[in-house]
């Protein structure tokens, strides 16, 4: 799926990984209710702007970030920035020395 154009590309990347998550449930999630409600939390993270985790690989195939370890974890903040996150659960790495 092409990254939808805008003024926004962050909001884009989270518009993006939406979409993708609605197609993933349509697809599997009529298997069954557990997988169905599974399939539904990263859709109710997106939608609400929620902190959200992914792997590098599920970005966009035109962002930039997308490029590196493709099992990396990145956050999408709920401020709608992206960023590259530390090795101890997921949380974003803050800038600065000692961060």
């Amino acid at each position: 799926m092409a990254r939808p154009k805008g003024a926004q590309p962050q909001r884009d990347v989270r518009r993006f990984l939406l979409a993708e998550a609605v197609e993933e449930r349509r697809r599997y999630g009529s298997t069954d209710l557990a997988v169905w409600r599974e399939l539904s939390r990263p859709i109710e993270q997106l939608e609400s702007g929620q902190v959200y985790v992914l792997r590098r690989f599920e970005l966009p195939d035109d962002h930039p970030m997308r490029f590196g370890d493709p099992s990396a974890l990145l956050v999408l903040g709920a401020d709608d920035v992206l960023r590259v996150a530390d090795q101890h659960g997921g949380r974003a790495r803050s800038g600065g020395a000692g961060g």
